[in-house]
């Protein structure tokens, strides 16, 4: 007879074969909630299964602006994560070198004086 790999008892009856081994429904835990994952569906990181909203909630990163899920590309500034438009939106340099600018020479560096910073993730002295 197989054995619960959480108490090591002898499973009787109905069972959970996950990640390799076997369970008692009620000891196949979250490892973020330790809640039954009781759902069809579960996510695993490094060996351990997380309810969906347990995965979302530790082990995706969050926007340091927004504290949503990031689950596509991002910027990394000052050790924190940000989507990409709470950033450019919210978070990153506001340069005041595009103001006045009356030349089309002035335009285009202005543009990319802007472009240059918000790429680099650096702050304008200009600010």
């Amino acid at each position: 007879m197989p054995l619960c790999n959480y108490c090591g008892q002898t499973l009787w009856g109905n069972y959970i074969s996950a990640l390799g081994v076997n369970w008692h429904p009620e000891h196949f835990l979250c490892a973020n909630c330790n809640r039954p994952l009781l759902e069809s569906e579960f996510r695993v990181v490094e060996g351990k299964p997380y309810h969906q909203t347990c995965y979302v909630a530790s082990q995706i990163p969050h926007c340091a602006y927004c504290n949503q899920p990031i689950t596509e590309s991002y910027l990394e500034y000052d050790g924190k994560v940000y989507h990409n438009t709470c950033y450019r939106e919210h978070v990153g340099p506001r340069c005041r070198n595009t103001m006045g600018a009356t030349t089309i020479a002035n335009v285009i560096a202005s543009i990319l004086h802007r472009a240059a910073f918000i790429v680099t993730s650096r702050f304008c002295m200009n600010m």
